[in-house]
């Protein structure tokens, strides 16, 4: 196998570098690009890749507008079917099914669609991802799933900072028991719903600390408007650079999930990686990662579900410390060696059928 082709859209998400570097440790080249909309016909061939790895969908085809994504999806889903013509195997994770914000839900089938079609292995993170995009989808795909956990990110960020010089950088009281949000706010991952627990929760002991960026002003207003009302609550908006994230992860008690749909989270992760104690809903991905002994689960279908998990971590608030260590425990078994192995192993199954 001489090249693995892998495109690169983003740097926020070190997934893909991560595999990368995984795979040439296994003599496997792996090129990537940053080229937004690129006509994967071309970026192939002067590559002279055996196989084509892709990841987030979306970002083949987004735009502005219904009309802008007609265009660069045709030129995607084209790209697809002749790179499948010239006998390059095409490998997708399916990190979600759908686009997060159910923006142009049909365009955002029909990809989906297209890829399953002409994919020869399809990775998924957990045995729920690939039970839910079975079910999901029209046709039998159970012969080319295969399930690949996500590797944890310890050693990726700095984690040199104590838990008291961590609060004192954001003026955070050391008696105070911190639940964290931390990275991109989206609507599916529930920040206002967080923010109205936790004002639910009226705890004196308790902090609410969330940093992140969103696209969306209209939620940022939000967000802002309603810790600007709560001198528990700390918005910090903008993009959190990596050597800020140590700062957030040590300074909490708690890293929350509030989130009302997922199939796969990186963010949970980073979490376990810096051996903190979780909140999240008890689905089945989450499951498969968390549980009691390391994570404060609540049932999504109870509309007290959240806050009684929040309730729940305040009267065990001194357990937190040691469910954090419990979590960077698991999380130090799932490595990116073995991550690259597993998915070699699928690379190599696609050539040889």
């Amino acid at each position: 196998m001489n090249t693995c082709f892998i495109p690169k859209f983003t740097s926020i998400n070190p997934y893909q570098e991560k595999l990368s570097q995984g795979l040439e440790r296994l003599g496997i080249k792996s090129e990537g690009i940053e080229e937004r909309k690129p006509y994967l016909p071309e970026e192939i061939q002067h590559r002279n890749a055996q196989l084509l790895h892709i990841h987030w969908l979306h970002e083949f085809y987004s735009a502005n507008s219904l009309i802008g994504t007609i265009k660069p999806l045709i030129k995607f889903i084209l790209g697809l079917i002749i790179v499948k013509l010239q006998g390059i195997k095409i490998i997708w994770t399916a990190h979600n099914i759908r686009h997060h914000e159910q923006k142009y839900p049909l365009i955002d089938r029909i990809c989906t669609l297209s890829v399953v079609l002409v994919a020869n292995a399809i990775i998924v993170h957990s045995e729920a991802a690939k039970k839910e995009l079975i079910k999901d989808l029209p046709f039998d795909i159970a012969h080319k799933a295969y399930v690949i956990p996500h590797a944890n990110y310890i050693e990726q960020y700095q984690n040199s900072i104590s838990h008291s010089e961590a609060r004192k950088q954001l003026d955070i009281p050391d008696s105070k028991i911190v639940f964290l949000f931390l990275g991109l706010i989206r609507p599916y991952k529930g920040v206002v719903e967080l923010i109205e627990a936790f004002e639910e929760l009226n705890h004196p002991e308790a902090f609410l600390l969330i940093a992140g960026k969103s696209r969306d002003q209209q939620l940022t207003n939000t967000i802002q408007a309603k810790a600007d009302t709560n001198p528990a609550v700390q918005f910090i908006p903008g993009f959190v650079a990596d050597d800020d994230i140590q700062t957030y992860m040590n300074a909490a008690d708690v890293v929350t999930f509030p989130y009302k749909n997922i199939l796969t989270s990186g963010a949970v992760m980073l979490a376990m990686s810096f051996g903190r104690a979780c909140l999240a809903p008890k689905k089945d991905c989450i499951t498969e990662v968390l549980d009691t002994e390391g994570a404060f689960l609540y049932d999504p279908a109870l509309k007290a579900g959240l806050l009684s998990a929040m309730q729940e971590a305040i009267r065990k608030k001194d357990l937190a410390s040691g469910m954090g260590e419990y979590n960077y425990r698991k999380a130090k078994a799932w490595d990116w060696n073995h991550v690259a192995k597993s998915t070699l192993a699928v690379y190599e199954t696609c050539l040889t059928d």
